[in-house]
């Protein structure tokens, strides 16, 4: 089953290139670049073994510079240090002339590019593809962007927060991570790069899980509550039972008298619906105020008779 993190690449990767401004398009291919991209005067070029991200390279490039890039295909039997047999390394370049190629990769390393707001969008999602990864969030919550160098980590982190991303940044061995660990703030980060479909199936998980921790609090409490008016109502009963076996119950008042046959009566009841049985009825905190006397009166003989 592919995972969420998958999921959201394949629908940033769907959105038509052919409708997106040029400094958009430099924008989110400057971001592709960060982890296996290389401009120089004699080419721009992107290597991976994603098909699907090379491929989107190809469109941005074709839209950007107007010329059809080249795709190489190397077998991974060439790379002694390729841990998985099998795969294909593939190379997409956007190959002009020196001075074509230096015009290129210096509007690609301007860091001008993102000064509109839809450029760190899309510098956003670009940089989301390269490096970037989400986990289950039926899970836990947990987006993160993986940046090689500090330079393109504050560009990214710019960008976010510039847009009302809450972002955190930490070191995972030779690496910056730029990392959300929180469901709303993901939220947020996936409406920005475009991922409106990903969001909307987010949040359906976070309702999911507000009305489940809800209920479970609610579950909590009552039991809490129940369990306090049982301890209460056995601790009446004893208290009841040992001023009867003190022959002491005739010097109770009639109110507290009442209130303690209903107890004995009843001793699962509680305060609310032994105050509705008394004659007049009384409330809640009448029936505990009787309840409570009578405890103290308990108390009080088996100070006197221990």
């Amino acid at each position: 089953m592919r995972s969420f993190s998958a999921t959201v690449k394949s629908e940033l990767m769907s959105a038509k290139v052919p409708d997106t401004p040029r400094h958009c398009v430099l924008a989110e291919m400057a971001a592709l670049m960060l982890g296996a991209g290389r401009p120089d005067c004699g080419g721009i070029s992107l290597s991976g073994h994603n098909i699907r991200l090379v491929r989107r390279f190809a469109e941005l490039a074709a839209a950007a510079f107007g010329r059809q890039p080249a795709v190489s295909v190397v077998p991974a039997a060439a790379h002694r240090d390729e841990p998985r047999a099998g795969r294909r390394q593939l190379t997409c370049s956007v190959q002009g002339t020196g001075r074509e190629m230096r015009i290129a990769a210096s509007e690609l390393a301007d860091e001008a590019l993102l000064v509109r707001e839809c450029c760190k969008r899309a510098y956003i999602r670009g940089a989301f593809l390269a490096g970037g990864s989400l986990s289950d969030p039926a899970k836990h919550y947990h987006l993160e962007f993986t940046c090689h160098d500090s330079g393109s980590l504050k560009l990214l982190r710019s960008a976010a927060e510039y847009l009302g991303a809450d972002v955190r940044v930490t070191l995972r061995k030779s690496a910056e991570v730029l990392y959300v660990k929180d469901g709303e703030a993901i939220a947020h980060l996936l409406n920005i790069m475009g991922a409106h479909k990903a969001m909307m199936e987010l949040e359906n998980v976070r309702i999911l899980k507000d009305v489940r921790n809800n209920v479970n609090r609610k579950v909590n409490f009552e039991t809490a509550n129940l369990s306090k008016t049982v301890d209460a109502a056995v601790s009446q009963v004893a208290d009841i039972h040992y001023i009867l076996d003190s022959g002491e119950f005739g010097r109770l008042s009639q109110n507290l008298a009442d209130a303690a046959r209903l107890r004995l009566e009843y001793p699962s009841a509680s305060l609310r619906e032994i105050g509705e049985r008394l004659l007049p009825a009384v409330s809640k905190s009448a029936v505990n105020h009787r309840l409570r006397k009578i405890s103290c009166i308990a108390e009080k003989l088996r100070g006197e008779q221990g």
